[in-house]
């Protein structure tokens, strides 16, 4: 099925937060995207962390890159989005219901 939102996020070195954060992302109410994650070269576990993610989680989509900033990771990101939609998710935790009130608001506009 082809997801209605991407979600996408640029990380490095965020192995403190990380777990947290992707958890609060995977167990979304509203559960038609792929969660895009772009690993800007960390140095930490990172990377470990992201690739048992993917393992447990089919939309779970991690691209490690070497180090290029903010900027050029979220739009590689963004060229890699399969979505109708695009939400920016930083390293922070979401509220369970943030994807279903974006897709019912946008429904609601059309």
């Amino acid at each position: 099925m082809t997801p209605l939102v991407s979600v996408i996020m640029a990380v490095r070195d965020a192995e403190s937060t990380l777990v947290a954060s992707l958890q609060s992302v995977s167990t979304q109410t509203f559960t038609r995207f792929e969660f895009i994650i772009i690993d800007d070269g960390s140095s930490d576990r990172t990377g470990a962390i992201l690739r048992a993610a993917a393992e447990k989680d089919p939309r779970i989509l991690v691209h490690p890159q070497s180090p290029s900033g903010l900027a050029v990771s979220l739009n590689r990101a963004i060229a890699l989005a399969k979505g109708q939609y695009v939400a920016l998710s930083l390293i922070h935790i979401s509220e369970p219901t943030r994807l279903g009130m974006i897709s019912y608001a946008v429904f609601c506009l059309k």
